[in-house]
Order: C-alpha cells, then structure tokens, then sequence
C-alpha cells in the first residue's frame, strides 16, 4: 500500500563535527513516518507483499534507516504460521528479511524490523515488505493489522556528515552471508552483538536506538500454543548501564523457533562520546559451550535473520 509521508520533524538542533581546521556543521537529522489504516493481507511468496512506503520530498537525499513495526494476526484456525518482513531504503545498504511464528487464532504484538540504506534523487522510496509461510501455505491467512508503522530518518548528505548523526550495525552486514553462513549464538550471560560509539556537543540532546534482532533455536523448546516458557532476552546498554531490558518466549513451533526482538530507545544525553550496544542472551539450553547439541542451540545470523542497531542523534 502506497503512502506518501505524513509527517516532517525538521529540528533546529544542528550536530557539529569537529574537524582538524574547523568546525563543520551538520543538518538535523530529517524524519517521515507513515501509519497503515487497514489490514493487508500476507501472500506466500518470498518476494513479499508491500505493506507500507514513504516517498521522500523531492531534494531529501543521504544514507536513512527506516524502522518497520508490524502487529499480525493468524486467522487460521489450525496451522501455525510464519512471517517475515524486510524494509528497503533507496538504494539499500543492509535490508535482510527477519520473523517469527504465530500460533492459530493469535494476534502477535508489533514486531520491529529495520533497514539502512541510501537516498538519492532517483532512489527516494523506502518500502516495508512482508510474506507469510507454513507447510502447506494459503495465502492470506495472515494479516497485517492496521496501526502498523513505517518512520524514517534522513541523514545530512554531505560526505563530512556520513556517520555523524546516525550510525548502523548490522551482524549480516559485518559478515557478508552471500559469501557463507555465518552465525552469531546466543549464550546464557548477556553479550553484545553490536556496538556504535556516538559523540555529543553542546547543540544535541540525546540518542534514539532502534534495534531488530532475530533469535534462532534450533530446536523449539515451546511446542504447544498457550504454554511457551522458554524465554531469551535483549538489552540496550548505553555507556555500561542498562536502559532496556526485553524478556519474551519463543512462539510456539515444531522444529527451529523464530523470535524478534525490537526495541525503541529515547536516552538525554550530555556532551562527549557515548557507546551503545545491543546485549543478547538465552534462559534456555544448557551449556554455552560450543560442543552443545542442536536443542541447545540459539543463534542470530546465518540462515534465519539478522541483528541490528540504529543510533541517531536528536
């Protein structure tokens, strides 16, 4: 469903990044949001089904992150059901696709997926897309509910600026999946798996961190809809103190389990250099010792999705 923005935050706030000569002045990060007024439903074709787009002005260009929340809703009365959503940005950078399960007859909270990429005069669009999946597949089984979101956020263009107000981590990106799997397993004490150092002057007010994680066991533990348990968690640490903390179990498959983790995180700042990290971990599985059998298992990356972060100033 195509939208054409709704909303422009154009802040008087200036960043400024301090060069060997002089100062150079960065513009505020620009910011568009749309909002999806009714359900859409889900086809099971990979290629994905577009929920949401935001068209930026004519002129708007630089690297954005776009940030995709979706509730769904499984209609079906008997089968569990996948989905996956991804989010392109101009012309992308990092968009990999992320999801989880749903049992029948449930409406799943907004889950958040996140993608980076760059604006151009030719490549404006920033497009959310999603698909459903299960064994066998009716489409429209699942639905996208209205309420659903698509909010992006523009950096100043100028090479300078690259970097400066908004900064993205991304475990697929760091490790090139089109070159072989790579995985990312989730231990039993919180560990980071993205880290962005940001800094601060007298004009800024604080970091917004947006994050989307995929947990991956590779053996459900929760098999039965109403009875899941078993939980993993994720943490935003911003220069070593905790500032979100999310807790939730896996939904219920037979098989690999799917979760999404995503968070949203305003935090006032002072001047200086800050450090933010996204911190995963599992209350599940045993040993974290790398000759653990599959039920034991929980990663991010590799076949299953991804683990992001997006740092922007405001």
């Amino acid at each position: 469903m195509k939208s054409s923005y709704f909303a422009v935050l154009a802040c008087a706030l200036s960043a400024i990044s301090l060069g060997a000569a002089e100062a150079q002045t960065c513009a505020s990060v620009r910011y568009y949001y749309t909002t999806l007024a009714s359900d859409v439903p889900l086809a099971c074709s990979s290629d994905g089904e577009a929920i949401l787009e935001v068209e930026v002005p004519s002129g708007v260009t630089g690297r954005a992150v776009g940030r995709f929340t979706m509730p769904v809703e499984n209609t079906s009365t008997s089968a569990i059901y996948f989905w996956n959503a991804f989010v392109t940005v101009g012309d992308p950078i990092h968009s990999y696709g992320i999801g989880d399960d749903v049992c029948p007859g449930a409406t799943a909270p907004a889950r958040q997926s996140l993608g980076y990429g760059q604006l151009t005069s030719t490549s404006n669009k920033v497009i959310a897309k999603a698909y459903q999946g299960s064994a066998p597949c009716v489409d429209g089984k699942l639905k996208a509910k209205a309420g659903a979101t698509l909010v992006v956020w523009v950096e100043d263009p100028s090479p300078s600026c690259v970097g400066n107000t908004i900064k993205y981590s991304s475990f697929y990106g760091r490790n090139k999946p089109e070159e072989g799997l790579s995985w990312w397993h989730w231990p039993h004490i919180m560990t980071t798996v993205a880290k962005e150092k940001m800094t601060l002057n007298a004009l800024d007010s604080g970091l917004i961190v947006v994050t989307a994680a995929e947990g991956t066991p590779w053996v459900n533990p929760n098999t039965s809809c109403g009875s899941e348990s078993a939980t993993l968690a994720a943490q935003i640490v911003v220069d070593g103190s905790i500032k979100a903390t999310q807790v939730t179990p896996v939904p219920a498959s037979s098989g690999m389990g799917h979760l999404v983790f995503g968070m949203y995180h305003p935090e006032y700042l002072g001047q200086g250099e800050h450090t933010v990290e996204l911190m995963l971990g599992r209350n599940f599985g045993g040993t974290d010792d790398l000759s653990r059998t599959p039920s034991q298992i929980v990663t991010s990356g590799g076949c299953c999705g991804d683990a992001a972060m997006a740092v922007i100033k405001f």
